[in-house]
């Protein structure tokens, strides 16, 4: 114990060693989680297809197998939305900016049987979602176990996640970009260190079960012509509109469904694979995650009506499942709908300019990447994940190119990203930014002032003067004898009385206090009350008890807030 002990107050070290424990952890829960989702798909599609198909049912069966995942899936969502409905990314998010990175443990189970039940059974979602979360938990139920709060849980949080994409993808670049990029937003030197090692111990995991195998296996493409640019910077425009289409259909469907279908909660998954299912009978493509026609078009072996009509399909497929109350990732529909759009869009360009443009198959790989960036506002994770996917170097200009363009002209036409956005709709708002992260992290409480002088509501001006001129303090809370907090008075509320002859006893604190207070809590961010501060445009805010919002406890002044923020710069080594 003394050695562990010793081991924790070197914090770099510390870090280091449990990033390595949570990348091996995340590397075998995504081991895990890929067998859990083929021994589904193996009991849906290899023995209850067939079953169906005997019982008369015929060609149709294949309507029922993804309603009866649903039906399955359909009472964790219901009894446990926070960890298993959804698409997972949003739910880490949520926790590192509002919890301090604090997730249950129950949630890698939870999510882990949810959306393998999701996906195996034919639900239009990937895995990689719901292992970010599975990852992230890993990585916060280590960090609670060895009482690690504050920054360094994010961290812990950020090295699961990083861990869940890496093995999933097997590409430890594109794990660590995603981790920084999309789950916490920083790429401060504090972060960077143990994020690489547990995505690197993650892919050693990953790779010694599931092989050093790219996940596509795609031709090497070559940029025939510089002329080409041009077009791959109109791919860029077109995939964000697909992905605008994309967010705005995943969730016109979930409120569709929340609102419109007078169906329990516990059936809607059922609901939404029967519906799944009618157009699995037409577009069978649009089942699962999609990753062997995603290989069709980038071979260029898929027809142009077909990737047309299944931009449309597959994004309809995945809103369903999703907002029926599904349990499955958007990043891999996301990669789907590109490379069908980008497939669309490369073989009509080839096919006008065929001496100056590569084959469709390039656009659609290219496209794939575009439309995430788009879609997730994550353009360098984009780009490097479709380089490890694929090991293709050559065609690093395009990708470039296309996720950049994709990714402004996205943000240019809408604010929220497909995941920023769910957290809006709950009232969460993500501010990127080294500030805004540490102020996140500062409860009042940390930096408020506990000792302070208040004046009772008879305290006559010629007093409140001389009180200003001997403790220099501008602002006094006005306190009753019972200890009530009933207004706040500020130099400001005086200074227009204090010269006028014959005011100094007719004039008391309770006739200048202002009393509509605008007050913030203990447990509450400095990110959040400096808000309430801008908003009112005050300098100050009372720390009231939240059980009663009449008992103070201390005040929070913006050089209160300086103060904490320097400190906390000066103890994460940013300065």
């Amino acid at each position: 114990m003394d050695y562990i002990r010793e081991l924790r107050t070197r914090e770099g070290l510390f870090m280091v060693l449990m990033a390595v424990v949570i990348g091996i952890l995340a590397g075998y829960g995504a081991v895990g989680f890929r067998k859990l989702i083929d021994l589904v798909r193996s009991g849906a599609f290899d023995h209850l297809l067939p079953f169906l198909e005997g019982v008369g049912l015929g060609g149709a069966a294949l309507l029922f197998v993804p309603a009866v995942g649903g039906l399955l899936v359909g009472p964790i969502t219901a009894f446990f939305p926070q960890e298993a409905r959804g698409h997972g990314v949003p739910e880490v998010m949520e926790a590192v900016l509002t919890r301090r990175g604090v997730m249950r443990p129950r949630t890698v189970i939870l999510r882990a049987v949810a959306s393998a039940l999701s996906i195996g059974s034919g639900g239009s979602v990937g895995r990689e979602g719901p292992i970010v979360q599975i990852g992230s938990a890993i990585g916060s139920s280590v960090g609670q176990l060895w009482n690690v709060t504050g920054n360094p849980m994010k961290v812990l949080v950020g090295c699961g996640a990083a861990g869940g994409i890496a093995a999933t993808f097997n590409a430890p670049i594109a794990g660590f970009i995603f981790a920084n990029e999309v789950i916490l937003g920083d790429f401060s030197l504090a972060t960077v260190s143990p994020i690489i090692l547990s995505s690197v111990a993650a892919t050693a995991v990953s790779r010694h079960y599931l092989g050093a195998y790219p996940a596509f296996m795609v031709p090497q493409y070559v940029l025939a012509s510089p002329v080409e640019l041009f077009f791959y910077a109109l791919l860029g425009v077109l995939v964000s509109l697909v992905a605008f289409f994309y967010v705005r259909a995943l969730y016109w469907a979930e409120d569709f469904f929340d609102e419109k279908v007078p169906v329990p909660q516990i059936l809607k998954p059922g609901l939404g694979g029967l519906l799944l299912g009618m157009m699995a009978l037409v577009f069978p493509q649009v089942m699962g995650n999609g990753y062997p026609h995603m290989e069709q078009a980038m071979r260029g072996e898929m027809a142009l009506w077909l990737m047309a009509s299944l931009v449309v399909v597959k994004v309809l497929a995945t809103s369903i499942t999703i907002g029926s109350g599904g349990s499955g990732g958007v990043f891999a529909p996301a990669l789907f709908v590109g490379a069908m759009a980008g497939g669309s869009f490369g073989t009509l360009v080839h096919r006008l300019f065929p001496a100056v443009t590569a084959p469709e198959g390039c656009y659609a790989l290219v496209g794939m990447g575009g439309v995430f960036a788009a879609a997730a506002f994550a353009p360098l994770t984009s780009i490097l994940i479709l380089f490890e996917l694929t090991n293709n170097y050559t065609i690093i200009l395009p990708i470039m190119i296309v996720c950049v363009i994709g990714y402004v002209h996205g943000r240019w036409i809408r604010k929220y990203s497909i995941y920023t956005l769910k957290l809006h709709r709950k009232g969460v708002e993500v501010e990127r930014g080294r500030d805004v992260n540490i102020l996140r992290d500062i409860r009042v409480e940390e930096a408020m002032e506990k000792d302070f002088i208040s004046v009772a509501p008879s305290t006559p001006l010629a007093r409140l003067a001389g009180i200003i001129h001997r403790t220099g303090q501008s602002y006094f809370p006005v306190v009753e004898k019972g200890g009530r907090l009933v207004g706040i008075i500020t130099f400001h509320d005086l200074e227009p009385t204090l010269f006028v002859s014959g005011l100094e006893y007719l004039v008391v604190a309770d006739d200048l206090a202002s009393k509509h207070l605008i007050t913030t809590t203990p447990r509450e961010s400095l990110y959040e009350a400096v808000k309430k501060m801008d908003r009112a445009g005050i300098r100050q805010l009372p720390v009231v008890d939240p059980e009663d919002p009449t008992r103070l406890l201390g005040i929070l002044t913006r050089k209160d807030v300086v103060a904490a923020y320097n400190r906390e710069v000066v103890k994460r080594g940013l300065q």
